[in-house]
């Protein structure tokens, strides 16, 4: 048991509190785009920013087969929360992480139900 304790602590970490210079040289809104690109497979570069208010951003896509999509999105410290905008609840079964390297790259850390992986961003990816 302190085995899987112990692998958990070191999977999920810990939700920060981060202000706009501690996200240098990414935007909040790229920063979504990442989180949600991680989770349904398609690029940041397709997504469009489409509002920003009370502290939650509004991201769209159309995927290859013409259907659009779109999300919320809002953070809570180094937690990026989501949500398909028809629905009325935050996603509770994906727990996204971010953390910016001093290598100037975005990570993206996603635990979707006990599986996780980590997807890595540059500016130039948006």
């Amino acid at each position: 048991m302190k085995n899987i304790l112990y692998l958990l602590a070191l999977t999920i970490p810990p939700i920060v509190s981060c202000s706009k210079q501690d996200i240098t040289p990414f935007t909040y809104e790229q920063i979504c785009k990442a989180a949600i690109s991680a989770s349904v497979s398609t690029k940041p570069r397709k997504m469009k920013s489409i509002s920003s208010k009370s502290g939650a951003y509004e991201i769209s896509y159309i995927r290859n087969d013409g259907n659009k999509y779109t999300y919320d999105c809002k953070f809570k410290g180094n937690e990026v929360r989501w949500k398909d905008s028809s629905m009325s609840k935050w996603n509770k079964n994906v727990k996204i992480y971010f953390k910016i390297n001093k290598d100037r790259k975005l990570h993206i850390k996603t635990d979707m139900l006990g599986t996780v992986f980590t997807k890595t961003f540059k500016t130039s990816d948006f």
